[in-house]
């Protein structure tokens, strides 16, 4: 509660946040809002209650004052104060389960790797009326039993998947507009397995 100023603040803000490298990122069992009471007045200021990033093939990338990271292929070279560490890449895996995020004007979830994605049993409400709840690019998507409250006008989620062809499997989330992947609407089997009703 109470992890993001009540008004208009200059920065992007972040409740939770995961820049670099690593294998498996479990984030559960957290409740997560801008204010305990939403604000009045939130303005313009980006807050998100998840902001997760993976590193690029090849470059340099800055989490914060304390960590540097250089993606060469394979491997992955953390820079921490005078500290060196060489570490190999792998498949990333994304497990967000059994959280409460609410209020924003920004996607509340807004994640980008090159592995799975599992988004599963979460209750999201957004303030935003041109944002999705949760927008994500993964390799792979599995989604279920989600409550998510947005706009009226935007997708409640909205996927990229990378490669194109990646996997994904959505199933019995409720939501106040369509979930869109790749751009387009969920085709059979899926849109019948969810609720556009709220």
């Amino acid at each position: 509660m109470d992890v993001g100023p009540p008004e208009n603040f200059l920065n992007d803000t972040y409740a939770i946040q995961c820049l670099g490298t690593f294998s498996l990122l479990d984030v559960s069992g957290n409740v997560v809002r801008r204010n305990e009471a939403s604000p009045n007045k939130p303005g313009t200021s980006r807050w998100f209650a998840v902001r997760v990033g993976t590193l690029m093939t090849q470059g340099f990338t800055t989490a914060g004052d304390q960590f540097d990271f250089f993606a060469a292929e394979k491997m992955t070279y953390v820079f921490a104060g005078a500290s060196l560490a060489e570490l190999p890449r792998r498949s990333e895996i994304i497990c967000v389960h059994g959280n409460v995020f609410g209020d924003g004007r920004t996607p509340l979830i807004l994640l980008e790797t090159n592995g799975a994605f599992r988004f599963i049993a979460n209750h999201c409400m957004l303030n935003a009326a041109r944002e999705p709840v949760v927008e994500a690019l993964a390799g792979a998507i599995i989604a279920s039993d989600n409550y998510l409250a947005g706009g009226p006008r935007v997708p409640a989620m909205q996927w990229q998947l990378s490669p194109q062809n990646g996997l994904y499997t959505v199933l019995g989330n409720i939501t106040t507009r369509e979930i869109l992947v790749k751009g387009a609407a969920l085709p059979a089997p899926w849109a019948p397995l969810n609720v556009m009703a709220l």
